[in-house]
């Protein structure tokens, strides 16, 4: 918490709590944030927060990261910040 606090302020670090609270599939969380800048992040995930045996194909992955974001921009308007997003991907998953 204390490399966040140097790295962005209170209410973006509010902003990232609430995203956070989105529902995932299993709740396995799979989400990543990497700060950037103070306004610029990248949500991702890493293979090892995949779970293959109950999702192969990542529908539920995609979904859960869906979920942070919206949350992200719920929570992004509520604190008076206006969100633009890229979605950039290579697959969906490493087992295709």
């Amino acid at each position: 918490m204390q490399l966040l606090a140097k790295l962005l302020n209170k209410e973006q670090i509010n902003i990232l709590n609430l995203a956070s609270l989105a529902p995932s599939g299993h709740n396995s969380q799979p989400w990543t944030v990497r700060i950037k800048e103070q306004n610029s992040w990248i949500i991702g995930t890493t293979p090892d927060r995949w779970l293959p045996a109950v999702d192969p194909n990542n529908r539920e992955l995609l979904l859960s990261i869906g979920a942070f974001i919206e949350n992200l921009i719920v929570a992004s308007q509520y604190y008076g910040y206006e969100i633009e997003y890229k979605v950039i991907a290579k697959k969906s998953s490493k087992y295709t």
